[in-house]
């Protein structure tokens, strides 16, 4: 029987201080499908934008086709007032599993609510490009650049796919080790490639933390409390039918009072279970991983680390999940297990690099299909 399936989606911040090139231009975005089926729809949102977002057009394009409009309830031109969120009118389009899809959106003014994942993101001059096949580039953003930051895709939540096709989808829940997709990639291809039908959705925030929202308006961007986004960035998801949390880092390691650290594991591992079982009673398997080492990354303080340990021994013992895949394990330095081992570190102590990212990939195919390749 057809339902509608995610093929790609992201969840949503307040990204005003990464899009401000992002203003009367085109932002598009490419993806490979994952399903194959005979309709698309996308869902947009404002969900964190301060302001309205307004659309004068929005478009997609399956390969090198000429774009077809999306409307939304019959229009083509659309206003999204803070917190809203809204489904195009379904078109009909012949879709296959590993089709390019490509979203256009062009916007009048501004618009801050987004994410920007490593995926193919383009921007363009000033103009509405979305019934172009090509658009021109707009100058890259140099402090962005400079910083390593990718481009930010706003207003854009999904693109749901209209299928028959049976396959599992996983949302992985977590942070900026997670947003950055250096393992979630390689585990997606690898389920791909070895025949596990499984589609792999990123929900992940920069900076993002389980328990607690931003202290001020400059970390807007590191999003809304993870147990505050579960409903919307898990349980909303179409057709999810598991997800693994990878959250908590950030809450150890923004903590700048011993005192106030304590108490941490326990209370994040009683809200993981809390999150569990509600995804559990929507039908949803659900995965666990340990927290990895940020020895020596910016801003670490010694009476961290212990209870990142406690946390995960928490993890490790827990059966409230179908299963836990130990990231910290495989990236740690055997002989200084607070730090990440030299082949895993992007450079900066906290973030996994490529290396790092495939070993925890590899570790997470391991625990979701009990082989080693």
């Amino acid at each position: 029987m057809a339902r509608w399936k995610t093929t790609w989606a992201q969840a949503h911040a307040d990204m005003s201080m990464l899009c401000k090139g992002i203003k009367d231009t085109t932002a598009r975005i490419t993806v490979f499908s994952e399903f194959g089926g005979d309709q698309l729809r996308v869902r947009l949102s404002n969900q964190e934008g301060l302001a309205p977002a307004v659309l004068e057009g929005v478009s997609v394009m399956i390969g090198n086709e000429r774009p077809a409009p999306l409307s939304f309830e019959g229009e083509t031109a659309l206003t999204l007032q803070p917190g809203e969120c809204i489904y195009s009118d379904p078109i009909a389009i012949l879709l296959h599993a590993g089709d390019c899809v490509t979203v256009s959106l062009a916007f009048k003014g501004a618009a801050t609510s987004g994410n920007n994942l490593p995926d193919c993101i383009r921007v363009s001059t000033k103009g509405n490009f979305t019934q172009s096949r090509q658009m021109p580039a707009a100058k890259p953003n140099l402090l962005a650049k400079l910083n390593g930051v990718d481009p930010v895709l706003p207003i854009l939540s999904a693109i749901e796919v209209h299928s028959k096709e049976e396959k599992e989808v996983l949302v992985c829940f977590g942070d900026s080790i997670t947003q950055m997709s250096r393992w979630t990639k390689p585990l997606a291809d690898q389920l791909r490639y070895t025949g596990k039908e499984t589609v792999v959705i990123n929900k992940g925030i920069a900076g993002n933390q389980l328990l607690s929202d931003p202290m001020i308006k400059m970390m807007s961007m590191y999003g809304t409390a993870a147990i505050k986004r579960f409903e919307e960035d898990v349980i909303r998801v179409q057709g999810a039918t598991a997800v693994l949390f990878a959250l908590g880092v950030n809450d150890m390691n923004m903590v700048k009072d011993e005192k106030a650290l304590q108490g941490k594991a326990e209370a994040a591992m009683s809200v993981l279970e809390e999150l569990a079982a509600k995804a559990k009673a929507c039908g949803m398997k659900t995965y666990l991983a340990t927290i990895t080492p940020c020895g020596g990354c910016k801003g670490y303080r010694d009476f961290t680390n212990p209870e990142r340990e406690k946390l995960n021994n928490l993890i490790r013992e827990s059966t409230s999940f179908d299963g836990v895949v130990d990231f910290d394990a495989v990236v740690r330095d055997p002989e200084d297990p607070g730090v990440l081992q030299e082949i895993c570190d992007s450079g900066d102590h906290l973030h996994p690099g490529a290396a790092g990212g495939q070993l925890m990939a590899k570790a997470a195919y391991h625990m979701l299909t009990g082989k080693d390749d």
